[in-house]
């Protein structure tokens, strides 16, 4: 596969490198595909969207390359930075989720307080990506959700506790 699309840029004519080339060089220095969602996988669309956005350059000179391909729709610049934005909101999400899988066993108190800085992530977010605000929205409720479920339970300030005994003083005074 290098060595096809090796021959297809010296057969272009072209001496002088483009962006494209640089790019499409650094990505036949390993091979990389398209990615699938993949359900059972927590970060396979964040996955996904990052590595069509990398590919992105590749796809479009492949498709404007190939003739049978001329009535495929490119992205646009607004599609490809609406795409970059569900990136970035998708990537809180993924770093999240890296962190609670970093310990073999994520705990309540590991996970609660990440879910917690996540909620102040996605509150900075909502003023950067103005555009995805509803969606981060939606997020931020379905996360107050769960805080709040877990706030009530006694396991909650057990959990905390372990990690913060002062928090737990503090959450049983609370409760009295």
């Amino acid at each position: 596969m290098r060595e096809e699309l090796q021959k297809k840029r010296q057969q272009s004519g072209t001496d002088t490198e483009t962006a494209a080339d640089e790019n499409e060089d650094a990505l036949l220095e390993r091979v990389v595909v398209l990615l699938r969602d993949v359900d059972t996988r927590w970060s396979s669309t964040f996955f996904m969207v990052d590595r069509f956005l990398e590919l992105y350059p590749a796809i479009e000179r492949f498709i404007t390359n190939d003739p049978k391909l001329s009535d495929t729709t490119l992205f646009s610049c607004v599609d490809l930075q609406v795409l970059n934005d569900i990136r970035e909101y998708l990537f809180l999400f993924h770093s999240v989720q890296e962190l609670a899988s970093a310990e073999k066993t994520p705990t309540l108190s590991i996970v609660l307080p990440l879910y917690e800085h996540l909620v102040e992530m996605l509150r900075l977010l909502k003023t950067t990506l103005p555009n995805l605000a509803h969606i981060i929205e939606v997020s931020l409720r379905k996360l107050h959700e769960y805080i709040d479920k877990a706030r009530t339970t006694r396991i909650y300030s057990l959990a905390m506790g372990k990690k913060n005994p002062l928090h737990l003083i503090d959450y049983s005074q609370q409760t009295l």
